[in-house]
């Protein structure tokens, strides 16, 4: 079973994060702070995801459905040296990860996806009005970091991946990222106003943080609603408008690989695990790690059944979390539906 999120869905987690910037405007940090702050994203996702409660059946048992949303943070953001390039540059601002696993008495099997993004702060009068890759700057200079970034999510050159900027050692190396569609579905921009629009330009923020792939001069036209109920669907979903790019791509996760860094696979296998392996399991959801993990900063656990309780909360406390975005901690977070269709005895 897959799950087919809504245009609905989508419009109510945009309308949640409106509810924490009711007043647009702030600078990258701060704005990606209430993001993933505790009245943030989280919240609207659990909100959103609760899976609906089931029509009893007038025999057997129906599937239980679970969806777990967790937020873990790296202490180092991970970095990509693209040959030819003397510089590292950050993979990404933020990870998505989404686990989809259907069990059954006769066995089970999970898909994995990952969406990463790259979030900027836009401040100009024409991305007020229209915002488009890259956002800030518009058109980035030459052999800056603004302009690494866009190259890698949009070019995907072989590279090494570090797990910071100060690394020497590399994780991997020869990484080679395949796609085969232009723009890539793997890595997205999403901008937000640094400075509050004017009434003439609020038309274009129908929420918070706009999105594009990474393609230069690409509209930021779709709402991170819509970009992650679409991610959570597979990278398309029948119920919202179909879009040219997927959003986020597939990748094969063995739970015995977990934090080994020693995928089968691809190098987009490669490069989701080593980023997994840097949660080191503390939130990873045990059918995933073949363990039991430990809830790390923020948590929650949905169930449609049992009934009551229907939505369980795990929320620990986050102190100054501005100070992990200064310290370039990533913000890892982790979707898992479970669909169990398994006839206890």
């Amino acid at each position: 079973m897959s799950t087919q999120l809504t245009q609905s869905q989508a419009d109510q987690i945009d309308s949640a994060l409106g509810n924490i910037y009711p007043r647009l405007g702030g600078g990258e940090l701060t704005q990606l702070a209430k993001l993933f702050g505790s009245r943030g994203l989280l919240n609207a996702l659990r909100t959103t995801l609760r899976p609906p409660k089931p029509a009893q059946p007038s025999r057997g048992n129906p599937p239980k459905v679970t969806v777990t949303v967790q937020l873990a943070w790296i202490d180092k953001r991970p970095y990509a040296l693209m040959n030819g390039e003397k510089h590292k540059v950050e993979i990404a601002d933020v990870a998505v990860f989404h686990f989809n696993t259907n069990r059954w008495n006769t066995g089970s099997s999970t898909t994995a996806r990952c969406l990463l993004l790259q979030a900027k702060a836009v401040k100009t009068p024409d991305q007020l009005s229209a915002p488009k890759v890259c956002l800030n700057p518009p058109t980035p200079k030459s052999n800056t970091t603004t302009q690494r970034e866009l190259l890698l999510l949009s070019k995907w050159p072989k590279f090494d991946m570090y797990l910071g900027s100060n690394s020497k050692t590399p994780l991997a190396t020869n990484i080679q990222i395949p796609f085969s569609t232009s723009p890539p579905p793997m890595g997205w921009f999403i901008g937000t106003p640094m400075i509050r629009p004017s009434s003439s330009q609020m038309g274009a923020w129908v929420s918070p943080w706009m999105c594009a792939p990474a393609k230069q001069d690409h509209a930021c036209d779709e709402t991170l609603g819509s970009l992650l109920c679409r991610h959570f669907s597979g990278g398309q979903s029948s119920q919202i408008a179909k879009r040219p790019t997927d959003a986020g791509a597939p990748f094969s996760y063995n739970p015995t690989s977990h934090g080994q860094g020693n995928p089968t696979s691809s190098d987009w296998d490669r490069l989701c695990i080593e980023m997994m392996g840097a949660v080191g399991g503390q939130i990873i959801p045990p059918h995933l790690t073949n363990g039991t993990p430990q809830d790390r900063l923020q948590a929650g656990v949905m169930y449609s059944i049992p009934v009551w309780p229907a939505l369980r909360v795990l929320v620990a406390t986050v102190v100054n979390i501005l100070m992990r975005f200064s310290k370039k901690r990533m913000p890892i977070l982790v979707v898992s539906r479970v669909f169990d269709e398994r006839i206890m005895s």
